[in-house]
């Protein structure tokens, strides 16, 4: 059962082949299946209504049945698109009663680790290459987020378009940091993952650079921080700009320094330099994200009391489920992937779902105390508050690779609190 779970684990990052057409979701579906077909029984699952932490849980699931109720009867969807939003809708949840019932050892934890590593490894391989070889079929979509920036063009990837992978790449770059893999390793691949970064042309995944290092500063306990700070630094300003200038990518590199920086080696101004907000500045960043948009909306869109309680259905999720191209009326598009679940599922899930990112951060910090040496423990906190804030600023809380190791980490507190798991 831990390899069939494992296997799932790995499907889902690779949800990238939905592009080939329905048939994606066969494959993830049919294990869910045959998993709860086998293992479905009153004793298995009655723990649910014994803690708040796993009622929560429970609660979270409903909330996508509940939008996948409302997508079933949207007279306007075509059966086409009600499968595709179906499908991405109830993609990547399941996997959290996998792992539940099939983890019992740090070991499984540490090998789905080795497994979004190696996703994210070869994502970041292939957008290299795309970029090298200018590919502009394979895998790639105008509306999938291929477009050009200041001249340099902007390709999709393996995560499902460039823009989430902003938001993706944080997780495998904190893990890394976070490693004890030996040193030619561990920075040969933050290489990679930080040539990724620069080539996504994405302000999510620059700022996530800085999130990185700072997590890194607060969580990491090695006695030789000083020289990981170091390596890091030399890694992201020495090595990462010698190699792209070898693959005749510098302008990339050039374009991630002025967005942190406001200052352009090669002496071009850009056109985030008319906007300065454009550039990378938390506080521009918080305010547009938690703030801006949000009143926005607030101000252009009259809200029903009934919408605040249970929210205006799917169609207020039209960026996370891509409902741009499927010729529906009413679509609220909004950057941030909380809000989302506010008006699409109302104000009760909304606080149910905050309720069990606050109560997994809770159990973790707990977790951190009773073990102070575990490197596997700070990996998953630091992993989800980096989730957080990045569904605050604009990640989807469906997109399967960055909510998929959400819910790993979600499992990792089930079967600590169950004593299926020993600290």
């Amino acid at each position: 059962m831990k390899i069939l779970t494992l296997i799932t684990f790995a499907l889902i990052n690779f949800h990238i082949i939905k592009e080939f057409g329905i048939i994606f979701l066969i494959p993830p579906f049919l294990f869910y299946l045959f998993f709860f077909v086998k293992n479905f029984t009153v004793k298995n699952f009655k723990i649910i209504f014994t803690d708040k932490f796993y009622t929560l849980i429970l609660a979270v699931i409903f909330l996508f049945i509940y939008l996948s109720i409302d997508v079933l009867f949207d007279p306007e969807l075509i059966i086409e698109y009600k499968l595709l939003t179906l499908g991405r809708l109830n993609f990547t949840y399941p996997i959290i009663i996998l792992l539940i019932n099939s983890f019992n050892s740090k070991n499984d934890y540490k090998n789905i680790i080795y497994i979004y590593l190696v996703f994210n490894l070869l994502s970041s391989i292939f957008l290299i290459i795309t970029v090298l070889v200018d590919n502009n079929i394979f895998l790639q979509n105008d509306s999938f987020s291929f477009k050009i920036r200041d001249g340099l063009i902007r390709y999709s990837t393996l995560y499902g378009s460039a823009g989430q992978s902003g938001y993706a790449l944080s997780l495998p770059i904190f893990i890394m940091l976070m490693s004890n893999f030996n040193n030619y390793l561990k920075y040969t691949l933050i290489s990679i993952f930080f040539i990724a970064v620069t080539l996504t042309l994405s302000r999510a995944a620059y700022f996530n650079v800085l999130l990185c290092f700072v997590m890194f500063l607060i969580l990491n306990k090695n006695k030789n921080k000083i020289n990981e700070i170091v390596y890091i630094f030399m890694t992201l300003f020495i090595m990462t700009p010698l190699v792209m200038i070898f693959l005749d990518l510098y302008n990339y590199y050039d374009y991630f320094i002025y967005n942190i920086t406001g200052y352009s080696i090669n002496g071009f101004e850009y056109s985030v330099s008319k906007n300065s907000s454009d550039l990378i500045n938390i506080f521009d960043r918080v305010y547009y994200s938690v703030f801006k948009e949000l009143f926005s909306f607030l101000s252009q869109n009259l809200i029903s009391i009934k919408d605040i309680i249970i929210g205006d259905g799917f169609r207020s999720m039209g960026i996370s489920l891509g409902l741009r191209n499927f010729n529906i009326n009413d679509i609220i598009y909004i950057h941030n992937g909380f809000y989302e679940i506010l008006f699409s599922s109302g104000l009760i899930f909304f606080i149910i779902l905050i309720s069990l990112f606050y109560l997994t951060l809770v159990n973790l910090v707990k977790f951190m105390k009773e073990d102070q040496e575990s490197v596997i423990i700070r990996i998953f906190f630091g992993s989800l508050i980096l989730i957080t804030i990045n569904i605050f600023f604009g990640a989807s809380l469906i997109h399967p690779n960055l909510i998929a190791f959400f819910w790993v980490i979600v499992s990792f507190v089930v079967n600590i609190k169950t004593r299926t798991l020993i600290l």
